[in-house]
């Protein structure tokens, strides 16, 4: 019995392990990644200059990397 719920036990770690979970931001969260305002920020998004959000039913996410890539680009230019 005790084997059994250790391999068991091991089957969930390589799962939580392999997941590709995609950590999230919601806008406001946003300010304090990219130093500006929200309303800044969807004027950047209407413009084109920002990532636009994915929608999860009725609520704007961006993806965390790639708000932070963007970020990583303006400092860098």
């Amino acid at each position: 019995m005790t084997v059994i719920k250790q391999e068991e036990k091991k089957e969930k770690q390589v799962y939580k392990r392999d997941l590709n979970v995609t950590k999230v931001l919601r806008m406001k969260e946003l300010p304090d990644v990219v130093g500006a305002k929200p309303s800044t920020i969807y004027t950047w998004i209407r413009e084109g200059h920002f990532p636009a959000p994915k929608k999860m039913q009725r609520i704007s996410i961006w993806d965390k990397d790639v708000v932070e890539n963007w970020v990583a680009e303006k400092l860098a230019s």
